[in-house]
């Protein structure tokens, strides 16, 4: 993540050429309809290394995703995830940064081609610039069609497993029954409340300073009811991701007052998961850094 500043500046940088581009492209337009040459010439060659640009941006920033990894392209410019241009330019769901410069590359391709053509019946000896144009643009117009259709992939991966979750979470499942607990539900919704104020912005800092003690307490009287209810029990528990079983005692093996923060949430959470007694995702923090810890 140290390359982030960086490489915003670069996105920048890729930015104002854009509009630079886009300028010089309107008065291309404009010296051809008005017949001024020079401002044609100057507008159009220098669009023509612009053309170059897209697909240089995305070769570097596919070459450095090698090296630095899946972390880094999602930093870059060009490839999947938000940017700032398209924020301003308002793109459709599925329109993504590859396929929007896909796009704008084939316009080029087809703008050089006219060129390349126009340069027949005007003989100014440029024609090294349009054929660089060319190969340039079809090399950019290649590699984002990829880009596009590889995220466009993903995206459709993406959406099939979160229908699947969906679906899942509609199924019916044996949830957690409070109404034998009713100690329990009255503490949990307390928390709940509490829980919910804490990423309130108070006006006064001693009205949150309040919460967070509540919020506290809250925490605290949740965990010692769900402790005293279920540690004569001792059900065994279940890894919701992995499937794995693992013991009470693996988890809870110390009396409520020695207890850490860590294991007073785990023992929350445990009437916060959609199946009964599943261990949420802190217990793989706390196992980890347990077990780091006793290394």
């Amino acid at each position: 993540m140290k390359y982030t500043n960086l490489f915003e500046r670069i996105g920048n940088i890729v930015l104002c050429l854009f509009y630079v581009f886009v300028i010089l492209l309107l008065l291309g337009f404009c010296g051809l309809a008005l017949w001024v040459d020079f401002l044609w010439s100057v507008s159009i060659y220098t669009c023509t290394f612009l053309f170059l640009l897209p697909g240089v941006v995305i070769l570097i920033n596919y070459l450095l995703g090698k090296i630095f990894g899946d972390r880094y392209r999602q930093i870059g410019w060009i490839l999947e995830g938000e940017s700032r241009i398209y924020e301003v330019i308002k793109t459709p769901k599925y329109c993504t940064r590859s396929m929007f410069v896909c796009f704008v590359e084939a316009f080029l391709f087809v703008l050089l081609i006219i060129r390349f053509i126009f340069l027949f019946y005007v003989k100014d000896g440029h024609y090294i610039f349009t054929i660089i144009g060319l190969i340039g643009s079809i090399i950019g117009v290649i590699i984002c069609f990829i880009l596009a259709m590889r995220y466009y992939k993903q995206s459709s991966l993406r959406d099939k497993y979160k229908q699947k979750i969906e679906r899942q979470k509609n199924k019916q499942v044996d949830k957690f029954k409070f109404d034998k607990y009713p100690d329990l539900l009255e503490k949990y919704n307390a928390f709940k409340l509490w829980n919910s104020k804490k990423h309130t912005t108070f006006e006064n800092p001693d009205e949150k300073k309040h919460a967070l003690v509540e919020l506290e307490k809250a925490l605290d009287s949740l965990a010692l009811a769900v402790f005293n209810t279920f540690n004569e029990k001792k059900p065994q528990l279940v890894v919701k991701s992995t499937g794995e079983k693992v013991e009470w005692d693996e988890v809870i093996n110390k009396p409520f007052e020695e207890l850490s923060y860590m294991e007073k949430l785990i023992l929350v959470r445990l009437l916060d998961r959609l199946y009964k007694y599943v261990l949420p995702k802190e217990y793989y923090d706390y196992k980890e850094v347990k077990v780091k810890k006793d290394a």
